[in-house]
């Protein structure tokens, strides 16, 4: 799938679209009316996430370069237009991360904010996209399906906005708790066990960043996922622990 969205002359992947919009929408709710994390501390998150970004996508335009210096001297116009491979999103990914790791460390903020920032916008992003595309998947090999569906193929854009949806009314009944551990475990799970199902009907992709398949990153995220709903669990019953702990010694 490699929709795109024409703006003048320029030609933009509707996946920079749906998450441009998506940052928009997640960090205005979260400075203007997310009331449990400091003012300071949303400034400061915010500031570092927007920069962040901001040297992604400066990285992702300009990397090239580095790769094909000479051809893109004689007419730097072309980077404009230069939507790059590869190469040139791992050089984005890596200024993302390095960025947003030093610069939360060295603001002294809990890391578990941004990741459910990040995870927050990726959500919103997909039901964004899965409204503005129409991606089809396999040929759904159920024939009454197909007949009741009046389809030949799977709609993936549209399992994609049905489990978008269920995320988000997830979301909005068990509330944005950006520190919780627990939230970004199951923010996780439910993000990529979504994503995995979806993909056995999807058609064959390619592997992200031309490295790892997919499914294999879901699966990745999920088992993340688990992990952080288990750290969560931990460290609850070591408080109920310690709280009765001390209850007793007072008693």
């Amino acid at each position: 799938m490699n929709e795109s969205v024409i703006i003048g002359p320029l030609v933009i992947p509707v996946n920079f679209v749906s998450y441009g919009l998506a940052i928009f929408a997640v960090l205005l709710y979260y400075l203007k009316w997310h009331t449990a994390v400091a003012d300071r501390e949303k400034r400061l998150s915010t500031d570092i996430l927007l920069s962040a970004f901001f040297y992604a996508l400066l990285a992702w335009k300009l990397s090239p370069l580095l790769f094909r210096p000479l051809f893109f001297l004689q007419d730097p116009v072309l980077l404009l237009f230069y939507r790059g491979g590869y190469k040139e999103l791992w050089v984005a990914v890596l200024v993302f991360s390095v960025y947003l790791l030093f610069k939360t460390k060295k603001q002294s903020l809990p890391l578990v904010n941004q990741l459910n920032l990040l995870i927050l916008i990726t959500i919103v992003a997909g039901f964004i996209q899965s409204v503005l595309t129409r991606q089809r998947g396999n040929q759904i090999e159920w024939t009454w399906l197909a007949d009741l569906l009046s389809l030949e193929a799977h709609p993936v854009h549209l399992y994609q906005m049905f489990w978008h949806v269920l995320l988000l009314m997830w979301i909005v009944w068990q509330g944005f708790h950006p520190q919780s551990v627990r939230w970004l475990g199951q923010a996780l799970t439910g993000f990529s066990s979504g994503q995995l199902l979806i993909s056995t009907a999807a058609r064959e992709q390619m592997p992200l960043l031309g490295l790892i398949e997919p499914r294999q990153f879901y699966f990745f995220l999920l088992v993340i996922g688990f992990i952080m709903l288990i750290k969560a669990r931990r460290e609850k019953t070591i408080d109920c622990l310690e709280i009765r702990s001390a209850d007793e010694k007072r008693n």
